[in-house]
């Protein structure tokens, strides 16, 4: 399975995508640790301008004022513009052959937190004249799997069963809104939901 997630400057399907992160878990392996899922991850860091000038992508106001009040190190990570930041099409062939190389993506199932990453995504692919990267068909919903298996799920999210996971688990080193540290999160509750 996958876990994916996109950062934006919009909550339409049409905003900017700042950056998307990406990780492909082998379920026949049971030791996944949050070190080899972040290793195994993938970031993507787009242009902001290219997809602004040349696709009309939107940048709403309220989410630039939310990136303001976000962490140093999340909007360094997807935020602010870097020289080598990707053109939509660059990223998007990137994000693809990490896709192909690990799984079927006719197949694969590829879980987000809500329906923005899907759309924002699809939406980006259209814009730029790629396909797709998965079948509609193929995306779950990671708030309303840990709503419906968890103990005790606050919003979509949940603790990481100590029990279960190989190792030892420090939530604290989490940084909201940088993807990777979130499709890792999300890959830690899928995988050992408490």
């Amino acid at each position: 399975m996958l876990v994916f997630d996109i950062e934006t400057l919009g909550a339409e399907s049409n905003a900017v995508v700042l950056s998307a992160a990406i990780v492909y878990i082998d379920m026949s392996k049971t030791d996944h640790t949050w070190e080899s899922l972040y290793k195994n991850s993938l970031f993507v860091k787009f242009s902001v301008e290219e997809q602004v000038k040349q696709y009309k992508r939107v940048m709403e106001k309220d989410t630039m004022k939310w990136w303001s009040k976000q962490c140093a190190l999340a909007k360094n990570m997807s935020f602010v513009p870097k020289h080598d930041d990707l053109t939509a099409k660059q990223g998007i062939a990137i994000l693809r052959k990490y896709i192909t190389d690990n799984c079927n993506p006719k197949t694969t199932l590829i879980w987000t937190r809500g329906s923005l990453d899907q759309m924002g995504i699809d939406s980006l692919c259209k814009a730029c004249g790629e396909e797709l990267l998965m079948n509609y068909s193929n995306y779950r919903d990671m708030r309303t799997y840990v709503d419906l298996t968890a103990t005790n799920p606050v919003r979509g999210y949940c603790n990481v069963d100590k029990n279960k996971y190989p190792g030892t688990w420090d939530r604290n080193v989490v940084v909201k809104h940088n993807p990777i540290d979130d499709i890792v999160l999300d890959s830690l509750m899928l995988l050992y939901p408490e």
